[in-house]
C-alpha cells in the first residue's frame, strides 16, 4: 500500500480539524523537535489500519487530547491492491471512544464509494496488511502482519522473539515459490516427485495439512509417539499380553517344578524316617554305657584331692629352698660389695687430700701475687681518666663562655634592631593591599567613566563664567572636563542647564570612583604619605628593617635553641665547680713528666694500662674459678667418702640380718644335706600323684565325657529330624493344593488364547506402525520442499541486506546470516572466519541492520505491490559517516517502495531525496498546553 494522506482529529495534542498530512510516493521525511507530535502521526496511522474501532483499552484511553473526553478519530487516504491485480485508491474512517465509527470508501468514477462499515471496515483493513483477525481491540507487534516487518516504530524490539507474523511468510513465498519449485520438479522420483507435483498443484496445501492431521494423530511435535495415538495404544497392549502370557507360562512352569519338588519331599521323607530309628538306638547303647560314671567319679575326686595336698607340700619345700639359695646369693653380692667398698674408700681419701692442696695453691696465686698487681694497674687508669676529664672540662667551660657572649651580642643586635624598628612608620601588607585595590579599581572606573563620559571645552571662556554641581574631572591631557553623572551647568548672567549621560551606569561608575579616592586618601593620611608612590617607599623600608630583626631573631633562636641563658649559666656554673673539685680532689692526676703528654699518648698509656688489667683480671678469674673448682671436687670426694662409707655400714647390717635369717629356715633339719632330701621326697609323691590322676582323667573321658557329647549330637540330631519331618509334611500338603489349584486354572487353554490374541495385536501394530512411518517420511518431506521454499524467499532479501552493509561498515562487514524464519543471526567480519553473534553487536550496530532489513524487505515485497516502509527514529545511535551512507541507501529503497522516516534531527538526512513534512509545534506538549 501508498500512504497518500493522514488527517488527525482529536488526536492526543492534535485538537479540533486541521490537522493534515501529505505523503510522496517514495522518501518521505517527517521533521519536527522532540515531542512535537511525529509518533502521534504515525500511532494514528497503525491505529487506524489495525485497531478495532470498538476497542477501549488503557492505550485507547491515552490517545484523547489532554484534559478532555473527544472520541479521537484518524481519516487515511493510500492506494492498496484490491486482490484482482488491480491498485485503487482508498480512504478509511476510524473514530474510537465516543461515537465509535469505521468506513472504507473506494475510488470509482472519480468518486470514493462506502465499501465496508463497522466491523466489515475493521476486517478489510486488516486483510491489507495480512493482520490476526481473530484478535478483538488492540493488536500486538507480533499480530500485525506486514505491519510488524515493515514498520519500526518506537519503544518496539526490532527483531521478533520467535518468528515473523505469517502474513510475510505467506506474500514472500507468493512472490518466489514459483521459481523454486518448477527447477526441482524434473530431479524428482517416487514418492518425492508425486509430493513434488501434488506441492505445485491447486492442492498442496490441502495435501500438507491432510498429512499434518494424520502425523499429529501418530506424533508428539518432536517425533515422540502420542500416549492415546493408535500405535501408543497397541504397543501397550502387545506389552500387557506378552506380560500375561510370560505370567501364564511361569505358572504352568511353577506347577511342573512343584510335581517334582513333591517327589523330592516324599522321598527325603522315608529318608528322614530310617534316620530318626538309627539314632533311637544309638542313644539307647549309649544310656547304658553312662552308667560307670558315679564310679569314676568318686576315684577321680579322692585321688585329686591327695595330689592337691602333695603339690602344697612340694610348693612349700620348694619354696623354702628357693628362699634358702637368695640368702646364700645375697650374702655372697654383700660380701663382694664390701671389699670393693673398702677399696673406694682408700680412693676417696687420697683425692680428698689432693683436691685441697690443689685449692690452696690457687689460692695463695691471686690473693698474694695477682691482686697487688692489679690494684697497681687501676690506681694507673684512674689517674690518666682524672687527667682526660680534666683536660673536657676546661674545653666545656670555655665554649659555654663563648655560647653566652654570642648569646649577648646578638641580644644587643635584637634590641637595637627593634629600636630602629619603631622608629620607622610600619605599613602593614594589608594596609597595602587595599592601596593596591582602591588604586586599580579606582583606574579602571576612571577610564571606564572617561571613555564614555561626556566631554566639555570650556577653555576660551572667562574664569568663574561656567559653575558644576557636582563638580566634574578633569582630562589636563585633553584640557577637558569629564561629566559622568547628572550634573546642573551654570552659565554667569545665562542661567543653568542640565546634563544627563545616555548610559545610566556612568554615574553609579563615577560615584564609585570618588567614593575610591576617597578612601584612598584617608588611608595615604593616615600613614603620611602624599601619594602611593610614597607609601611603597615606607612599605619597602617596612618590610628591609623587618627582615632584620627576623634575621637577627632567628640567629638568636638558632643559638638558643634546645636551651636558654639561664640553663647555659648554671650549666657553666656546675662544670666550673666539678673542674675545680676534681683538681683539688687528683693533685696526681698530672704527675711529673705527664704535662706536656698530648692527647694520643694519653689514649694510648690508658689502652694498654687498660689491656693489662684486663689481662690480670683474666687470669684472677680463672685462677679463682680453678680454686673454686679445686673445692668442689674435695666437696665432692668428701660427699661419695661418707656416701661409702654409710653403704658399707648398711651392708654389714643386712648381711649379719641375712645370716640369722639363714639359720632359722635350717634350724628345723640336722643339715643341709637333710633339707635336700626332705624337698626331693616331696616332689616325687608329687610327680607320681599327677600321672596317676591324669590316667584317671584319660579314662573318665574316654568313657562318661566322649560318650555323653555323642548323646547329645544324637539327641539335637534326633530333633532337627524330627523338625524337618514335619516341614516336609506341612510342604507336602502345600505342593498338594497348589498342584490342584493349576489343574483347576486350565493353563494350557489360557496360554493358546493369548497367544492368539498377541499374534492379531502384532499385526495390526505392523500395519499401523508402516503407516505412521510413511506419514512421517511425507512430512519430512514436505519439510524439505518448506525449507527450500525458505531459502528461496530469504535469499534475496538477504543479499540486499549484505550489500547495503557491506557499504555502510566501509568493508568491515562482509556477509550477514538469517534463519530460515528471516531472523538476523550474525554478521561475518573482514578478516575473521567466525561470525560476530547478533546479540554481541553494540546497540547502534543491531538497529542499523534491523533499519536495513526493513528496507530490503519493502524493496522485495514491493517488486509484486508496492509497500510503505516506516521508521520511527531509529538511526540516533548513527555516526554522521553512517548517517550518509543510510542516506543514500534509504533513496534506493524509495525507487522501489515508499519509505516514511520521522526524525528530530533532519541534518542527519540531508541528502535524502523526497518530500519534507514539518511538524513543527502542531501535535507537541506546547501547542496541546495553548489549546488547553
Amino acid at each position: 500500500m501508498i500512504l497518500e494522506q493522514v488527517s488527525l482529529r482529536n488526536w492526543r495534542a492534535y485538537r479540533g480539524d486541521g490537522h493534515t498530512f501529505a505523503f510522496g510516493d517514495h522518501a518521505n521525511l517527517l521533521v519536527g523537535p522532540n515531542e512535537s507530535g511525529k509518533s502521534s502521526v504515525l500511532e494514528a496511522v497503525r491505529r487506524g489500519l489495525l485497531d478495532r474501532h470498538t476497542a477501549r483499552g488503557k492505550d485507547i484511553l491515552a490517545v484523547r487530547p489532554l484534559g478532555s473526553s473527544l472520541g479521537p478519530e484518524v481519516r487515511l487516504v493510500f492506494r492498496a491492491n484490491d486482490g484482482e491485480g488491480r491498485e485503487r485508491r482508498y480512504t478509511s474512517l476510524k473514530r474510537f471512544l465516543d461515537n465509535a465509527a469505521a468506513e472504507v470508501r473506494v475510488e470509482r468514477d472519480g468518486e470514493f464509494q462506502l465499501d465496508h462499515e463497522g466491523d466489515a471496515a475493521d476486517r478489510f483493513l486488516r486483510a491489507l496488511v495480512g493482520a490476526d483477525d481473530a484478535t478483538r481491540g488492540t493488536l500486538k507487534p507480533e499480530q500485525r502482519g506486514l505491519a510488524q516487518a515493515l514498520w519500526f516504530l518506537q519503544r518496539e524490539e526490532g527483531i521478533p522473539n520467535g518468528r515473523w507474523n505469517d502474513a510475510l511468510e505467506t506474500n514472500l513465498k507468493d512472490r518466489f515459490s514459483a521459481e523454486s519449485v518448477e527447477p526441482n520438479r524434473a530431479r524428482a522420483s517416487g514418492i518425492r516427485s508425486l509430493l513434488s507435483a501434488a506441492s505445485s498443484s491447486a492442492q498442496a496445501e490441502a495435501v500438507e495439512e491432510r498429512v499434518n492431521i494424520l502425523f499429529d494423530g501418530h506424533f508428539t511435535p518432536t517425533g515422540r509417539i502420542k500416549t492415546k495415538s493408535e500405535l501408543a495404544i497397541l504397543t501397550s497392549t502387545i506389552e500387557s499380553l506378552k506380560q500375561e502370557l510370560e505370567q501364564r507360562n511361569s505358572e504352568r512352569d511353577r506347577a511342573a517344578l512343584h510335581r517334582e519338588e513333591l517327589g523330592q519331599i516324599e522321598q527325603e521323607d522315608r529318608s528322614l524316617v530310617d534316620l530318626l530309628a538309627d539314632c533311637e538306638a544309638q542313644r539307647k547303647q549309649l544310656t547304658e554305657s553312662l552308667q560307670i560314671e558315679p564310679e569314676l567319679t568318686a576315684g577321680l575326686n579322692d585321688l585329686e584331692r591327695r595330689t592337691e595336698a602333695a603339690r602344697r607340700r612340694c610348693a612349700e619345700t620348694s619354696a623354702r629352698r628357693q628362699s634358702v639359695a637368695v640368702l646364700d646369693q645375697r650374702i655372697q653380692e654383700l660380701d663382694e660389695t664390701l671389699r670393693d667398698g673398702e677399696e673406694a674408700l682408700a680412693r676417696l681419701r687420697i683425692a680428698v687430700r689432693e683436691h685441697r692442696r690443689s685449692a690452696e695453691r690457687h689460692a695463695r696465686s691471686w690473693e698474694d701475687e695477682l691482686s697487688p698487681k692489679l690494684e697497681a694497674v687501676r690506681q694507673g687508669i684512674a689517674d690518666l681518666q682524672a687527667k682526660q676529664r680534666i683536660e673536657q672540662l676546661e674545653i666545656d667551660v670555655q665554649r659555654l663562655d663563648e655560647q653566652l657572649e654570642r648569646r649577648r651580642t646578638l641580644s644587643k643586635e635584637v634590641a637595637e634592631a627593634k629600636a630602629r624598628l619603631s622608629s620607622v612608620v610600619i605599613v602593614d601588607e594589608a594596609s597595602w593591599d587595599r592601596v593596591r585595590s582602591l588604586s586599580e579599581r579606582a583606574a579602571v572606573l576612571r577610564d571606564r567613566v572617561w571613555a564614555a563620559g561626556m566631554r566639555v571645552q570650556a577653555s576660551e571662556l572667562p574664569a568663574g563664567t561656567l559653575t558644576f554641581d557636582p563638580e566634574p574631572e578633569v582630562d589636563t591631557a585633553n584640557n577637558e572636563l569629564v561629566i559622568a553623572q547628572e550634573t546642573v551647568v551654570g552659565i554667569e548672567g545665562v542661567g543653568s542647564f542640565t546634563l544627563r549621560s545616555a548610559d545610566e551606569r556612568l554615574a553609579a561608575f563615577d560615584v564609585e570612583a570618588r567614593a575610591c579616592r576617597a578612601e584612598l586618601s584617608l588611608v595615604l593620611e593616615r600613614f603620611g604619605a602624599s601619594d602611593e608612590a610614597a607609601l611603597l617607599i615606607l612599605r619597602e623600608r617596612s618590610v628591609q628593617m623587618e627582615r632584620e630583626l627576623e634575621r637577627a631573631q632567628d640567629l638568636l633562636a638558632a643559638i638558643a635553641e634546645g636551651e636558654d641563658q639561664e640553663n647555659l649559666t648554671a650549666r657553666r656554673a656546675a662544670t666550673a665547680t666539678e673542674l675545680q673539685e676534681l683538681r683539688e680532689r687528683c693533685p696526681q692526676s698530672v704527675l711529673p713528666g705527664m704535662e706536656g703528654w698530648a692527647e694520643q699518648r694519653t689514649q694510648d698509656e690508658l689502652a694498654e694500662l687498660q689491656e693489662k688489667a684486663q689481662s690480670l683480671e683474666r687470669t684472677i678469674r680463672e685462677e679463682r674459678e680453678a680454686e673454686q673448682e679445686a673445692q668442689q671436687k674435695s666437696l665432692e670426694a668428701h660427699e661419695r667418702l661418707a656416701a661409702v662409707s654409710a653403704s658399707a655400714a648398711a651392708g654389714n647390717s643386712e648381711r649379719s640380718a641375712l645370716r640369722e635369717r639363714l639359720a632359722s629356715e635350717l634350724e628345723a633339719f640336722v643339715d643341709r644335706a637333710a633339707f635336700e632330701l626332705a624337698a626331693a621326697t616331696a616332689l616325687r609323691e608329687a610327680e607320681e600323684l599327677d600321672q596317676k590322676s591324669s590316667a584317671l582323667r584319660q579314662r573318665f573321658a574316654a568313657e562318661v565325657k566322649t560318650p555323653r557329647k555323642q548323646l547329645q549330637r544324637i539327641e539335637i540330631k534326633i530333633s532337627r529330624t524330627e523338625e524337618r519331618h514335619q516341614q516336609l509334611a506341612a510342604r507336602r500338603t502345600d505342593r498338594r493344593a497348589r498342584l490342584e489349584e493349576a489343574g483347576a486354572l486350565s493353563l494350557d487353554r489360557q496360554i493358546a488364547e493369548l497367544e492368539t490374541r498377541l499374534a492379531s495385536a502384532e499385526q495390526r501394530f505392523e500395519t499401523v506402525h508402516r503407516r505412521a512411518q510413511a506419514i512421517a517420511v511425507l512430512r519430512r518431506l514436505f519439510g524439505h520442499r518448506r525449507e527450500a521454499q525458505s531459502h528461496s524467499w530469504v535469499e534475496p532479501v538477504s543479499q540486499l541486506v549484505e550489500s547495503w552493509l557491506v557499504r555502510l561498515s566501509e568493508g568491515r562487514a562482509v556477509g550477514v546470516s538469517f534463519d530460515t524464519d528471516l531472523v538476523p543471526q550474525g554478521v561475518a567480519l573482514d578478516g575473521h572466519e567466525e561470525s560476530l553473534p547478533f546479540a554481541s553487536l553494540s546497540h547502534g550496530a543491531r538497529e542499523q541492520l534491523v533499519v536495513l532489513l526493513r528496507l530490503a524487505l519493502g524493496v522485495v515485497l514491493s517488486q509484486h505491490t508496492c509497500q510503505l516502509v516506516v521508521l520511527d527514529d531509529r538511526l540516533v545511535n548513527a555516526d554522521s559517516t553512517r548517517s550518509i551512507v543510510m542516506s543514500e541507501i534509504i533513496n534506493e529503497a524509495a525507487r522501489s517502495c515508499q519509505v516514511l522516516v520521522a526524525t528530530c534531527r533532519p541534518e542527519a538526512y540531508e541528502t535524502v531525496v523526497g518530500k519534507r513534512i514539518d511538524v513543527a509545534r502542531r501535535g507537541g506538549f506546547l501547542a496541546a498546553a495553548e489549546a488547553h
